[in-house]
């Protein structure tokens, strides 16, 4: 949704008593102050969140989120809903669906493999995408999980947790020095080092042209 100003009858529906109890305006607006501290409180007020604004699209999609948004005189798609009535920037937004949808053994198995690597001395990306990259390779379906149909619940429980258990998280890369670059002559060029010195990015066969530029620049 392209940014816009907000309609009068936008603002006094959001700031309305029944509006803010029926989405739980509190409590958001208190999750989202929580996201300011550190790591682990940090990730654990972002699931909170993401629980929070599921429910509040939950209310959104009912049939009393649509008459009152109706008797308002309001027509919001559900990312208009999230960013003018909630505050969240769209990719915010459906990054808290998404979470909001993960089994609960996904997330603590995250967590764990976090502090795992903590406790080696390692970076783990305790976030939002980072957690959603972690569950992304994991496929509880039964196909994937090697059990048929006729397989009882605890077989089932039992396939589902081994398959959670499993999986791995990738440590986290701090990046000291980014670079991308539009080369008019030649190629783009796209370029990351991380704090232990290893170097990626893409046509780096270009570097010298952006390196000259740069120079270029600084002596003019």
């Amino acid at each position: 949704m392209e940014n816009r100003e907000i309609l009068s009858i936008e603002t006094a529906f959001i700031n309305s008593d029944a509006f803010k109890i029926a989405v739980n305006i509190r409590d958001i607006n208190a999750a989202k102050r929580s996201k300011n501290s550190y790591a682990t409180k940090k990730f654990t007020a972002s699931i909170h969140l993401s629980n929070l604004i599921a429910n509040a699209t939950e209310w959104f999609n009912s049939e009393a989120g649509k008459e009152a948004l109706l008797d308002a005189g309001i027509s919001w798609t559900k990312n208009e809903f999230g960013q003018i009535a909630l505050g969240m920037e769209k990719r915010q937004y459906n990054r808290c669906l998404q979470v909001a949808k993960l089994d609960e053994r996904i997330i603590a198995a995250f967590n764990v493999a976090c502090d795992r690597l903590i406790a080696a001395s390692e970076k783990a990306d305790r976030s939002l995408i980072g957690l959603l990259k972690f569950a992304k390779d994991i496929d509880l379906s039964n196909e994937a999980l090697g059990i048929d149909d006729e397989a009882s619940e605890d077989e089932i429980i039992e396939a589902e947790n081994e398959a959670i258990e499993s999986a791995e998280i990738e440590e986290r890369t701090n990046y000291i020095l980014t670079l991308s670059f539009k080369n008019t002559n030649g190629k783009n060029l796209s370029l990351r080092i991380d704090d232990n010195g290893n170097l990626t990015g893409s046509n780096l066969e270009e570097i010298s042209a952006a390196v000259s530029l740069i120079a270029n620049t600084i002596n003019q």
